[in-house]
């Protein structure tokens, strides 16, 4: 026997040894979701704009999961995920292949999930409690500075406890990015949940490090920190870290589902430690008239000082199938306050204290 089958026969042999005991068995999943229509927004710098919107009612995205069972109720687990503007190609997050999340981790039946990677922080689980899960990309709040519309967090630890009498748990920390990014500072963020089925309980606090806003363009706003703002002008202003508390529930009744949210973000300069409040209550409900088609409406008013917004998210989903759907929606807003202006969720600042934005798209999962 030749060296190289003797080394061939061992390696057979030792597999063997090991395949004794039941051999690991592994899989991977191609997903995402893809998404486009037309919006119409009736005041944009002065001008009505009609134009192709990406990512009109959910995120562009396509990722890798998967997962490896080691027995004993253990497995590995993976999830690696992209975002992109369907209308250019272009990615996301700075052109990082997997800006949207990246992690690897491990999972018990008994003792919970340990991952390690880029990951979102937890505000991102209040989506399902808010309008927009099911709306336009309008519908979220100012700037969405509350970070519903999910935002990740760079080198992080996340543990996930196993449902105790409906309970679960989270835990995160990021030790920060040192290349600035999303979060430059360390960061954390925690959240417990409750279900029973008919009613679903959320209680969220994270702390993000080292972020910055540009509240002039992304919420209409004149003055911040005390500094007075062009509303033409993105300026940003750098953040010493921004606390996020939320708390939301969830009823089914039959077919219609009942939603309240609230969120309280706290903005801590990094120049001079002044802070600002923006607080937001939401009401909504959703109502699945038959299998194919589900009606949404909410409305949420922030107040930060003076200023308010008062928002109405109306929308109507169809199904095509189970992965194909088309959506309507109408989204309007009302400002008040000392220089404000409305500022739908990226839709651009419009001239005056009000703002209509309309949509209609398609999105398919795949």
């Amino acid at each position: 026997m030749t060296r190289t089958l003797k080394l061939s026969a061992f390696a057979l042999a030792t597999l063997g040894a090991i395949c004794q005991q039941p051999c690991s068995a592994s899989s991977m999943t191609l997903y995402g979701t893809l998404d486009d229509g037309i919006a119409y927004i009736n005041n944009v710098g002065g001008k009505s704009v009609v134009k192709a919107q990406n990512a009109g009612s959910w995120s562009n995205n396509f990722g890798f999961r998967g997962e490896e069972d080691l027995g004993g109720s253990t497995r590995v687990l993976f999830n690696l995920n992209s975002t992109f503007n369907l209308n250019n190609g272009v990615l996301s997050n700075n052109g990082a292949l997997f800006g949207n999340s990246a992690w690897l981790g491990i999972t018990n039946d008994q003792y919970g999930t340990l991952a390690l990677g880029r990951q979102f922080d937890f505000t991102v689980d209040l989506l399902l409690y808010s309008s927009a899960a099911s709306s336009t990309l309008f519908s979220f709040h100012p700037g969405s500075v509350d970070r519903i519309n999910g935002v990740t967090l760079s080198n992080s630890v996340r543990y996930e406890s196993p449902k105790f009498a409906g309970f679960s748990g989270k835990a995160l920390y990021s030790f920060g990015d040192p290349n600035g990014g999303t979060n430059s500072r360390r960061s954390n963020s925690f959240e417990l949940t409750y279900s029973n089925g008919v009613l679903d309980g959320i209680v969220v606090y994270s702390s993000i490090g080292g972020t910055s806003i540009t509240p002039s363009t992304s919420m209409g706003v004149s003055e911040f920190f005390g500094t007075p703002l062009s509303l033409s002008t993105a300026t940003p202003l750098a953040l010493r870290t921004t606390d996020i508390y939320a708390a939301a529930a969830r009823y089914h009744i039959g077919s219609v589902t009942l939603r309240a949210l609230y969120t309280d973000v706290v903005f801590t300069s990094a120049k001079n430690g002044r802070t600002e409040k923006l607080r937001t209550p939401e009401i909504g409900a959703s109502w699945q008239i038959t299998t194919f088609s589900l009606v949404t409406a909410g409305f949420w008013q922030s107040r930060l000082d003076d200023s308010r917004w008062n928002t109405l998210n109306v929308s109507y989903d169809y199904f095509l199938s189970k992965r194909t759907d088309v959506t309507v929606g109408g989204n309007f807003q009302r400002t008040s306050g000392p220089g404000q202006v409305a500022s739908l969720f990226t839709a651009g600042n419009s001239s005056t204290t009000s703002q209509v934005a309309l949509y209609a798209g398609i999105r398919h999962r795949f």
